[in-house]
C-alpha cells in the first residue's frame, strides 16, 4: 500500500477536489455574520454558515465534509483574505515614507 500523507483520508480527499473543480460554476457573496449566500446556476441559492459549517443543501451536514457552496464560500474566504493582505503590501510599498528611504 502506499503511504498517504494528508489530513483526511483519500476518497474524501477525492470528493473534497471534485468540489472544488465544480465551486467554479458558483458565486459567492457576504450575507453578515458568518453567513454567504451562494448562487449555483440558474436559481439555486443556497446559504452556508461559516460558524456552525452548515449549508442550506445539507450535503455538509450529512457528510461531514464541505459541500460545492461550502468549497464555493472557502475559495471566497481565501481569495478575499489573499487580496487584502496584497493590497496592504502594495500600500505600504508605494507610500512616500517607504520611497524616500
Amino acid at each position: 500500500m502506499l503511504k498517504w500523507n494528508k489530513p483526511i483520508c483519500p476518497r474524501i480527499f477525492k470528493k473534497v477536489e471534485g468540489n472544488k473543480a465544480k465551486a467554479c460554476a458558483c458565486v459567492a457573496m457576504w450575507s453578515g455574520g458568518g453567513k454567504f449566500h451562494v448562487s449555483a446556476g440558474g436559481h439555486a441559492q443556497y446559504i452556508v454558515d461559516l460558524e456552525l459549517r452548515t449549508c442550506s443543501c445539507r450535503a455538509w451536514d450529512l457528510q461531514g465534509w464541505p459541500c460545492v457552496h461550502g468549497v464555493t464560500f472557502l475559495v471566497f474566504l481565501l481569495l478575499t483574505l489573499n487580496s487584502l493582505e496584497g493590497q496592504e503590501n502594495v500600500e505600504t510599498k508605494n507610500m512616500k515614507s517607504t520611497m524616500a528611504r
